[in-house]
């Protein structure tokens, strides 16, 4: 499979400091975990390891939130 014909990931990034801040990144599905948050750190013009990427699973209006740490 081509690249350009690869399957792509929508991912919005809100900044937690700053909930003003909020990023888009459209990444191929096989971007490893390690890629998407270099790419994630080069949008926000930091190392990979200056921040915390969480993903926070969607929710129902019953359930609490929840997270799952990256790196």
């Amino acid at each position: 499979m081509l690249a350009a014909d690869e399957p792509r990931v929508l991912c919005i990034i809100n900044n937690a400091n700053n909930t003003r801040d909020r990023k888009v990144i459209n990444s191929p599905i096989s971007t490893t975990c390690s890629q998407f948050i270099a790419d994630v750190g080069k949008e926000y013009g930091l190392p990979a390891d200056a921040f915390d990427l969480v993903y926070e699973l969607p929710i129902s209006s019953s359930d609490e939130p929840r997270q799952v740490l990256f790196n």
